[in-house]
């Protein structure tokens, strides 16, 4: 599943809750700016209370993350989560 700023892999895990995690590599910036974007997407998954039980999804954002508008990320980010099976 990907969108225009991140992509997201997910695997089915039958003995899992379901688990999140967040990549940013140096490529998208500097750790300010890694943190930032990571921030922003964990931020929006509490919001949300989007965690589906028996799935392992990793989100990773494209270099562009860093220069789009929080509000791109966040839409980005639900158009994502939208395509995501479970």
């Amino acid at each position: 599943m990907h969108g225009r700023l991140l992509w997201a892999v997910a695997k089915r895990m039958a003995t899992s809750e379901g688990r999140v995690g967040f990549t940013v590599t140096k490529k998208v910036g500097n750790a300010v700016t890694r943190n930032r974007i990571r921030r922003q997407m964990r931020e929006w998954l509490r919001t949300h209370g989007w965690i589906s039980s028996g799935w392992d999804v990793v989100f990773i954002a494209r270099s562009g993350a860093a220069a789009a508008p929080a509000g791109a990320l966040r839409e980005d980010l639900a158009r994502v989560v939208r395509q995501l099976p479970g």
